[in-house]
């Protein structure tokens, strides 16, 4: 049910009324960011429920958008194609911006053109962007583990936040 009330809310009500009858012709399911924009206009709208939906349907559909480009930066990588890997990884992550799997691989990326800044600013957003304060130590550990890294030291979780720990590349740990 639209909620908006007055002169913007009539506008707003034609606005998504409109645009939903658009979506959901075969042309309007392919258009992408239309399910963003349906989000805004529900919210906006007052139907929170329907805008939820909209949100989680358009970041599914990035998220689908952003796999060739994953596994495209993933065999850049492994075959030292280090540009390419810069644009795949550029590519998913304006589709996917807080993906683990994306950081980690940017976080590779910086790693292999010993860009010690990029690295450290590409591990304070994995832990930002984890789901929990454990994941992220964890997230980072795995990285660290894989890439010959020293483990974070143990501590409490949240002493290590987006700020992170300057161990990125000393490796005599």
């Amino acid at each position: 049910v639209l909620r908006s009330g007055g002169e913007r809310g009539a506008a707003v009500r034609a606005a998504y009324e409109a645009l939903w009858r658009f979506r959901d012709t075969e042309e309007g399911r392919v258009v992408e960011g239309l399910n963003a924009v349906m989000a805004e206009l529900a919210e906006a709208a007052g139907d929170r429920l329907v805008a939820r939906a909209f949100r989680a349907v358009d970041q599914h559909e990035r998220a689908a958008r952003a796999q060739p480009w994953v596994r495209k930066a993933g065999s850049a990588l492994r075959e030292k194609r280090l540009d390419e890997a810069e644009e795949a990884l550029s590519r998913a992550e304006a589709l996917v911006p807080a993906d683990a799997r994306v950081l980690q691989l940017k976080a590779r990326l910086a790693l292999a053109r010993e860009d010690h800044e990029g690295l450290q600013a590409t591990l304070a957003e994995l832990r930002t962007w984890a789901p929990t304060l454990a994941g992220a130590v964890t997230a980072e550990n795995r990285f660290r583990m894989e890439s010959g890294l020293p483990l974070l030291p143990e501590r409490p979780a949240e002493e290590f936040g987006a700020a992170g720990s300057s161990l990125a590349f000393d490796r005599s740990r």
